[in-house]
């Protein structure tokens, strides 16, 4: 009989022990590694690999079919920035600019006109000679003759551009090359007939993923690398992005001029770049892994004392292991990295990573 009762009373024993085991080990919760949410500077890159290229040469032409009427510059000849390279005439836009500065005279008159009867009628609707409702007619032909005339100016504006564009001018500093056309000649649009050689430091063309299409543009800077020299890097600019995208490889090219080129950069060397696309002074960044769902809502776990709290947050797309926290933090909360399946209100404690 005692023997059963001891047995009892170390089954009763070992039981209340494992309860307060387990309650301990609930009362602890579940270990969590976390990020105090804080403020830093982002740099956002991108980076991608391409070759040096020598500087090219460039087809030069009209945008209108026009008659050569000066070539100013022979063949082999070093020009600057804007030298004219090449003049060209069309009657057609000779006569459309004509045409617009007439029709600007006709509005100019026209408003002018209407504003001097607009004044009148405003002297006599204040001695009660005539009625608001003549007097807001008046202002509306007013208002019409004005914009009549500010769509005048800017016709002429085109126009003047359009023949603009028949001076052909050294696009930078270099050589014209080839000229193929002489005076008297007509050009039909769009033919290539100057060929011009930029002098200069060579390119460094890219082939970048079209998905940061939208956060490339000229004048950013980049840090390049060639692979014959990984340790000697230096720094570019971005000078022009492609219009296009290449279809099959689903890439943008990206021409990068050096600042002050290496005087071992070859043509042909094959290179990796990183691309500063954006800076911010102050972001807020976790690892991206502290994003959850809860409800359909994005968010991360916050832990309040031993207890976890969901919290709505507004998050920008994950790069690199990061992501950007828009909206819904202000900094200082204790966030949650890698909730291991945890659920808001659950018991978790802080654990060194």
């Amino acid at each position: 009989m005692r023997r059963i009762f001891s047995r009892r009373l170390l089954l009763l024993f070992a039981a209340a022990v494992g309860g307060v085991l387990a309650w301990a080990w609930w009362w602890r919760g579940t270990a969590v590694t976390v990020e105090v949410a804080h403020f830093a500077p982002l740099l956002e890159t991108v980076v991608s690999s391409g070759r040096v290229r020598a500087p090219a040469e460039t087809l030069l032409g009209p945008t209108q079919t026009a008659r050569v009427t000066a070539t100013p510059v022979a063949e082999g000849r070093a020009v600057a920035r804007g030298d004219v390279l090449l003049r060209l005439e069309s009657e057609e836009a000779a006569a459309a600019e004509a045409q617009a500065s007439a029709n600007l005279a006709a509005a100019r008159a026209a408003r002018a006109e209407a504003e001097r009867q607009l004044a009148r009628q405003r002297e006599l609707f204040a001695q009660g000679f005539v009625s608001r409702a003549a007097l807001d007619a008046e202002g509306l032909r007013a208002e019409q003759a004005r914009r009549q005339a500010d769509a005048a100016l800017a016709q002429l504006s085109a126009s003047r551009s359009r023949r603009g564009q028949l001076t052909l001018r050294a696009p930078d500093d270099g050589v014209l090359v080839r000229r193929d056309v002489d005076v008297g000649d007509v050009v039909a649009a769009g033919r290539g007939v100057l060929a011009f050689v930029a002098t200069g430091a060579p390119e460094i063309r890219l082939d970048v993923d079209e998905r940061h299409l939208a956060r490339l543009a000229p004048g950013q800077a980049a840090r390049v690398a060639a692979d014959a020299y990984p340790d000697a890097p230096f720094d570019a600019t971005v000078a022009r992005v492609a219009a296009q995208v290449d279809r099959d490889r689903g890439t943008v090219e990206v021409a990068l001029v050096p600042r002050a080129p290496p005087a071992w950069l070859k043509s042909g060397m094959t290179v990796s770049a990183e691309l500063v696309v954006a800076r911010r002074a102050r972001a807020l960044l976790l690892p991206a892994g502290a994003l959850v769902r809860h409800d359909g809502a994005a968010g991360v776990l916050l832990l309040n004392g031993r207890r976890l709290v969901f919290r709505r947050v507004d998050a920008d797309t994950p790069r690199d292991g990061r992501v950007e926290i828009r909206h819904g933090l202000s900094g200082g909360e204790r966030v949650v990295v890698a909730p291991p399946g945890l659920a808001p209100g659950a018991r978790a404690r802080e654990v060194s990573p």
